[in-house]
Order: structure tokens, then C-alpha cells, then sequence
């Protein structure tokens, strides 16, 4: 996930950011130099949790949690592709791959931190939680990386999703930038930032991008 342009959440500063999928650990730190008070972030591949620990040396203020997090609490197992540096992590039901690793309930999350923000990069995980999730009123801002993007079927929950949030008051960052044609995601993985709080004071939100989200049907 690129580095979230939280100084633009003025509102939301301060409180809990929860960081699902850490990976190294650099939105958590991005997220404490932006003013948040604490960060938890999950991350269920060792290997990347190794590499974020040793990052957060001498920050108190994150919490580093190895484990998964998803609509229901079980087992994953995730396979390891070392493509770059960044290790890309893929969740799995079947049996046989590299490393088993204990999933937590998002509500469960939800109802102990009580989060101010929250970034989703999960893997795919995200659809079954934001196909039930109404965001709690302790939410102020969401940052959502979604997976299979330009799969209508996946596009179809997420759409339904982001016009939930609008409904109760949230506002999409730069929608131009997503990439949308036809009304779905242009590219593979596709970023959503929204905030309650006003973005930017002195800029209006662009509401078009909720009039592209119309155009695919559910």
C-alpha cells in the first residue's frame, strides 16, 4: 500500500490508526509522525513481522500483532513470493502451504482499539468483511486496497461498500486518481481513501466519483 497521505486527515490525528497487513512496518511509522497516538498493526507473514520489529525499535507507540485478521477467526495459510523486497503474501484456505498462521475476527479488533483510522491490505481478505461491515462511529477515516479489482463481481462488493460509507458521511480522496473506466477499477489493485472530516478546507469533495461507482450494476 502506498504511504497513506494522512497530514491531509487533519480531523482524524489522534487516537488509535489500525494498520491490518503491516508488511514492514512503514505506514505504522508514517502514521505516528502524522500525530497518531498508538498504532496496532497485524501482520501475519514472520518473515515481514522480523523485518517490521526491527523497524519500530524504539517506538513505543506501535504494537506489532503477528496474526491475520478476518471477517472469522480461524487458521490461514499463506504462501511466501519473493518478487522484491516488499514479500507479497497471499491468504489461503488450503491445507499444504508454507506456514499456518492464526486469524482474528475484524469485529473483535474493532471492539478492543476502537480505531480513529483504518487501512485495509490484506490480500483479498477484505471482501468478507466490508461486504458486512457498517464502519463504527469511532471511524473517521478508511484507507481500503482491494484485490481482483477489475473482476466485477469482486468490484460489485466493494462498490456497494463505498456507497455505504458515503451514506454515513464519508468523502473520497482524489477519485481521479483511481484510475476508473467504465466504472470499474483500471488496474489489479485499486486504492480507496475516505475520510469523514473535510479533506482539504478549501476543497470541495468531487462527488463525480460516486456517480462512476453508479454505473456498475451490483
Amino acid at each position: 500500500f502506498s504511504i497513506v497521505p494522512m497530514r491531509k486527515y487533519a480531523g482524524t490525528i489522534g487516537g488509535t490508526y489500525l494498520d491490518l497487513g503491516a508488511n514492514h512496518g512503514w505506514t505504522a511509522i508514517h502514521a505516528i509522525n502524522c500525530g497518531f497516538d498508538r498504532v496496532v498493526a497485524f501482520e501475519p507473514n514472520p518473515e515481514s513481522c522480523e523485518r517490521a520489529l526491527a523497524n519500530f525499535q524504539g517506538c513505543e507507540r506501535i504494537t506489532l500483532v503477528p496474526k491475520a485478521v478476518m471477517a472469522e477467526a480461524g487458521v490461514v495459510y499463506i504462501e511466501n513470493h519473493r518478487k522484491s523486497l516488499n514479500q507479497k503474501v497471499r491468504l489461503s484456505p488450503r491445507r499444504g502451504d508454507e506456514v499456518a498462521v492464526d486469524g482474528v475476527a475484524f469485529r473483535d479488533v474493532m471492539a478492543e482499539h476502537r480505531p480513529a483510522f483504518v487501512k485495509f491490505d490484506i490480500e483479498g481478505a477484505e471482501y468478507d468483511i466490508i461486504r458486512e461491515w457498517d464502519p463504527e462511529s469511532f471511524v473517521n477515516g478508511i484507507a481500503l486496497e482491494i484485490h481482483s479489482a477489475t473482476k466485477p463481481e469482486n468490484f460489485a462488493v466493494a462498490k456497494e461498500f463505498l456507497l455505504r460509507c458515503k451514506d454515513q458521511g464519508f468523502q473520497a480522496d482524489s477519485p481521479r486518481k483511481y484510475g476508473m473506466k467504465n466504472g470499474l477499477p483500471r488496474s489489479y489493485c485499486s486504492n480507496f481513501i475516505m475520510s469523514r472530516v473535510p479533506i482539504h478546507r478549501n476543497r470541495r469533495p468531487d462527488l463525480s466519483f460516486y456517480d462512476q461507482l453508479g454505473e456498475v450494476d451490483s
